[in-house]
C-alpha cells in the first residue's frame, strides 16, 4: 500500500485510466465514519465487539475483505501461527543460498607432480613430513603467495628416483630459479579444513577457477527466474498449493544434488533449487501480508529477514560437523523435507480464495480464524456480502478470453506471457512508480552485492569460514528488530497525511506477483468504469 501526495495520486490515476486497464484502485473514502463501527457511529464501540447480528452492510459503504478479516481478528493467534509456519521456509532457503560458501570452499592446493606420489585425497599419515619435503623441492616458492598452485619444476623425477636417491629430500637444494616450469594437469588438495569440496572434486582451480563463480551465479539466476514466474503461478493455482509444491520439490532436488556426477549437473540442480526457493520466499511473504492487519505488515516483513538470518546462523554448525560437500548437501536436502509439513500445517490465503470467487472456502477459513482468535463472526450471509465484492477482475478477463473455442493453445500461452510481461512493466510505467521502483532496485543491488560479497570473500581476507558465515547470520537477527520502529514511525506519518483520502495503487506485487494482496473493492477496471459513467 502506497500513501501518495494528492498531486502524485492524480498523476498516477491519470496514467492508470489512460494506459493500464487492469491496474487496481481502491475508492476514495467519502465519509470519515469507520464502516466497522457501530451503526450509531460510535468509534469507541467497534461492531465486532458488540452483537454480531447488528452488523449490516450499508449501501453507501463498499464491503471488502479487510472488514471481514477484522471481524475474524486480523492479528491474533491464528495470524501469528501462520506467520511462523510460513516464514520457516526462509530458514532452509537461507541455508541453500549460503551453502555455496562451504560447498565450493577452495582449500590449499599444489600440483600433483608426475613421478612423485606426494599427498592426495587419502589420509597422508606418517608420510606427511616426507611429502612436504618433496613439495619444497618440486614446487616453486614465492615470498608473497607461498607455494605455486598452478606450476611445478619441470624435472624428470621418475628418472631421478630411479637413480637410487637415498638422501631425504630436505638434503637437496631446490632447482635453480631459472629452471623451467610446467603447468599442472592435476592437483593435491589440503584436507585439514574439508575432506572434499566442489573445487577439489572437480578441480576448479587455475585455468578452471572461473567455473567456481558459476556456483552462486546459477543460484542467483534461479532466484531471478523464480521471482518472475512463481508469483504468477501462485496467482493462478493458489498460495498454499504452490508453497507445498515448491517445498516438496526443493527437498527432492536438494537430495539429488548430492549424487551428481558432473559439475554441470550440479549447476542445473542448483538453479532449480534457487527457482523453488524464490517461490517459497515470495509466496510465503505474500501469504502472510494477505492475512495480517496493515499495521502489522512492517513488523512481519522485517521478521522475514530474521528467519533468513537464523538459517545462515545454523549453517556453519552443520558445515563444521560435516566436512564432505556431498554429505553436507545431502543433509541439507533431508532437513528440507520438514517443509513438506506445509501440506498439513499451512492454510490457503482466504483473500486469494475470495479473489477467485471461491467464497465458501474463504468463509470456512475465516470461521477458523475467528474460532482460533476467540472472535464471533456475523451470520454467514453478511460475511459473504463482504468477501463477494473482492475478486480478481484480470483473472476473470483472462478466463473469459481462454474459454472461447476460437483461441488456440498457442494464443492462450501468448496471452499468459503478455499478461506476465505487462505486470512487470507496470512497475515502471508511471513516473512516480518508476522513480520509486528504480531507487529500490538500485538499493537492493548495492546491498546484495556488499552482503554476498562479504560472505563469499572469506578466503580472500583470510577469515575463518565458519566464523565469517556465523557472524553474518547473527547480525541479521538484531537488525531485523532494530529497524521495525523507524519504519513503523514513517508509515504512521504517511497514514496521518492521507487520513481523509486514501489512494491505493495495485500494479502487481513486485517481481513476485501476488495478485490478491490489497484487492479492490470495485469489480470494474478504470476503463470499464469510464464506459459505465461517461
Amino acid at each position: 500500500m502506497l500513501v501518495l501526495r494528492k498531486e502524485e495520486e492524480e498523476e498516477v490515476m491519470k496514467e492508470v485510466e489512460d494506459r493500464v486497464p487492469t491496474l487496481y484502485t481502491v475508492q476514495v473514502r467519502q465519509t470519515p465514519r469507520d464502516p466497522l463501527t457501530s451503526p450509531s457511529g460510535d468509534s469507541s464501540a467497534p461492531l465486532d465487539q458488540e452483537d454480531p447480528n447488528r452488523f449490516k452492510a450499508s449501501k453507501d459503504t463498499d464491503g471488502c475483505f479487510d472488514e471481514a478479516l477484522r471481524l475474524a481478528g486480523n492479528w491474533g493467534f491464528w495470524q501469528k501461527k501462520v506467520f511462523v509456519i510460513a516464514h520457516m521456509s526462509q530458514v532452509f532457503c537461507a541455508i541453500h543460498a549460503v551453502s555455496a560458501a562451504f560447498l565450493s570452499f577452495t582449500p590449499e592446493h599444489w600440483c600433483r607432480v608426475p613421478g612423485l606420489n606426494v599427498g592426495g585425497e587419502d589420509e597422508r599419515g606418517d608420510q606427511a613430513k616426507e611429502d612436504d619435503e618433496w613439495r619444497n623441492y618440486s614446487i616453486p616458492w614465492d615470498d608473497t603467495d607461498g607455494f605455486a598452485r598452478c606450476h611445478y619444476y619441470d624435472v624428470n623425477y621418475t628418472s631421478l628416483l630411479g637413480g637410487g636417491v637415498e638422501e631425504p629430500a630436505s638434503m637437496w637444494l631446490p632447482p635453480p630459479a631459472n629452471t623451467t616450469t610446467a603447468a599442472c594437469d592435476s592437483w593435491v588438495f589440503d584436507q585439514s579444513v574439508f575432506q572434499s569440496t566442489l573445487v577439489s572434486e572437480f578441480s576448479l582451480v587455475c585455468d578452471r577457477r572461473w567455473m567456481m563463480a558459476t556456483v552462486q551465479a546459477s543460484y542467483m539466476s534461479g532466484l531471478l527466474v523464480g521471482s518472475l514466474v512463481m508469483g504468477q503461478l501462485s496467482d493462478r493455482f493458489g498460495r498454499r498449493t504452490m508453497c507445498v509444491v515448491c517445498a516438496a520439490a526443493v527437498a527432492v532436488v536438494g537430495i539429488s544434488a548430492a549424487f551428481v556426477e558432473t559439475y554441470v549437473q550440479f549447476l542445473a540442480l542448483r538453479f532449480i533449487i534457487a527457482l523453488l526457493c524464490a517461490g517459497l520466499m515470495v509466496i510465503s511473504f505474500v501469504l502472510v501480508m494477505e492475512v495480517v492487519k496493515p499495521e502489522a505488515r512492517t513488523m512481519t516483513g522485517m521478521a522475514y529477514a530474521g528467519f533468513f538470518g537464523m538459517g545462515i546462523t545454523l549453517l556453519p554448525g552443520l558445515a563444521y560437523l560435516i566436512r564432505s560437500w556431498r554429505k553436507l548437501e545431502f543433509t541439507i536436502g533431508i532437513l528440507s523435507t520438514l517443509l513438506i509439513s506445509y501440506y498439513w500445517l499451512l492454510p490457503e490465503s482466504p483473500r486469494w480464495l475470495a479473489s477467485q470467487r471461491r467464497h465458501q472456502e474463504a468463509l470456512k477459513i475465516l470461521k477458523e480464524i475467528a474460532r482460533t482468535n476467540g472472535r464471533t463472526l456475523p451470520p454467514d450471509a453478511e460475511v459473504l456480502k463482504l468477501i463477494s465484492r473482492v475478486h480478481d477482475t484480470k483473472a476473470e478477463e483472462a478466463n473469459a478470453g481462454s474459454s472461447g473455442q476460437e483461441g488456440s493453445r498457442l494464443s492462450r500461452v501468448l496471452r499468459v506471457i503478455t499478461s506476465t510481461v505487462n505486470d512487470q512493466v507496470t512497475l515502471v510505467r508511471t513516473p512516480v512508480m518508476r522513480r520509486r521502483c528504480l531507487i529500490s532496485f538500485f538499493l537492493w543491488f548495492v546491498a546484495a552485492s556488499v552482503y554476498y560479497g562479504l560472505i563469499f570473500s572469506g578466503a580472500n581476507i583470510k577469515a575463518d569460514p565458519f566464523l565469517m558465515i556465523f557472524s553474518s547470520g547473527v547480525v541479521e537477527l538484531p537488525s531485523a528488530i532494530l529497524f521495525v520502529f523507524p519504519l513503523d514511525k514513517n508509515e504512521m506519518r504517511g497514514r496521518r497525511g492521507g487520513k481523509d483520502e486514501e489512494g491505493c495503487i495495485k500494479g502487481g506485487e513486485g517481481l513476485g506477483g501476488g495478485e490478491a494482496a490489497e484487492k479492490p473493492t470495485t469489480t470494474h477496471t478504470p476503463r470499464q468504469a469510464a464506459r459505465r459513467d461517461p
